[in-house]
C-alpha cells in the first residue's frame, strides 16, 4: 500500500520536474508541440486534440502570453500545421519539422542583421 503511494507520488514528481525544465529551457513553440502531444490522441494517421483550449488557456499551460500563443498558432494554422474540424484541433503535420524550419530561418535572420 505504502509503496504504491510512493510510487504514484514519484511519477508525479517526474511529470512536474519534466513540465518545469520543458518552460524554463524550450521555446514557446516546442512548449506548444510538446502540450499537443501530450494531449494528442491518434485518430487514423492524424492526431486529434480534444480538449477546447482558448489561446489564454495555452499559454497558462505553457508560460506564454496569449499574444506569443495567437501569433505562434496562426502561422501554424497558415502552413498547414493545424486545423480545426468540427471544434477539433487537428494535427495535420509533424511539427517538429515545421518549427525546426522555423528556428533555423530565425538564426539564419539573426546572424544576417
Amino acid at each position: 500500500m505504502m509503496f504504491g503511494l510512493m510510487k504514484g507520488l514519484l511519477e508525479k514528481l517526474r511529470k512536474a520536474t519534466s513540465q518545469v525544465t520543458d518552460i524554463a529551457l524550450r521555446d514557446v513553440y516546442k512548449r506548444i508541440t510538446l502540450l499537443f502531444k501530450r494531449l494528442a490522441k491518434p485518430y487514423g494517421n492524424r492526431q486529434i486534440v480534444e480538449e477546447k483550449l482558448t489561446n489564454t488557456e495555452i499559454g497558462e499551460l505553457i508560460g506564454a502570453s496569449r499574444e506569443v500563443v495567437s501569433r505562434i498558432m496562426s502561422k501554424l494554422y497558415v502552413c498547414g500545421c493545424l486545423s480545426k474540424e468540427d471544434r477539433l484541433l487537428i494535427i495535420e503535420k509533424e511539427l517538429r519539422i515545421h518549427i525546426e524550419r522555423e528556428q533555423l530561418a530565425h538564426t539564419r535572420r539573426r546572424i544576417a542583421g
